[in-house]
């Protein structure tokens, strides 16, 4: 500041900018909001697309129901008994095949609290883990029994399936090809009378990851 000069302004000596200056800035700026964006999207995309094709190709393993025989494996004195098969319904195999079951007389239809109580954890098929191919392999099965035969009374109430049904239930856990530890879960519940016995699935416990 010079003696004597008491308006003096510093600002008065800066060089100002050109427009053009503020204009490149701007298109830097928005050049790089531009490239984050198509970044995050082509990320995403990605994303998606590897989801589908997972999707598309793992395994999807779960029961199928196989005819009953209430002569040999339901009515009193036996030991009610039902036999599920093991479908693969996906593209890829399903490594390290297990499954967990129990059965009892419920009430119908089931209370939310119904607890799935497991009472065995058997391996499907075989001594070790299996694999299951795509497709229905025959000599794979489910076999649930209840822990002691149904006295003629509780195999009665169960005729009209209003108020009592015989529930089955489990689930099965395999690892798909992308090593990600999938499960089912099935349940169905059986009525009716010692010449012909139905089966529906049950309100609940009938999903799978």
């Amino acid at each position: 500041m010079a003696w004597g000069d008491e308006h003096y302004n510093p600002m008065r000596n800066r060089e100002r900018k050109h427009p053009l200056e503020y204009a490149i800035f701007a298109f830097l700026v928005l050049t790089f909001l531009a490239t984050c964006t198509a970044a995050f999207y082509t990320r995403r995309q990605w994303i998606t697309a590897d989801d589908s094709e997972k999707r598309q190709l793992r395994a999807y393993v779960g029961p199928t129901i196989k005819p009953l025989d209430v002569t040999t494996s339901f009515a009193p004195p036996l030991t009610a008994t039902i036999h599920l098969g093991v479908r693969n319904s996906g593209l890829t195999p399903a490594y390290m095949v297990t499954h967990e079951s129990g059965g009892s007389i419920c009430d119908h239809p089931l209370p939310a609290s119904f607890p799935f109580e497991i009472i065995k954890s058997v391996i499907i098929g075989a001594d070790e883990p299996i694999t299951v191919f795509p497709g229905t392999i025959d000599n794979l099965e489910i076999a649930i029994s209840l822990s002691r035969p149904m006295t003629p009374n509780e195999f009665s109430s169960i005729a009209g399936g209003n108020s009592k049904r015989l529930c089955f239930w489990g689930t099965i856990y395999y690892t798909d090809a992308f090593e990600q530890r999938r499960h089912t879960n099935f349940c169905y519940s059986y009525f009716g009378t010692p010449d012909r016995i139905e089966h529906q699935a049950c309100e609940a416990h009938n999903d799978a990851n």
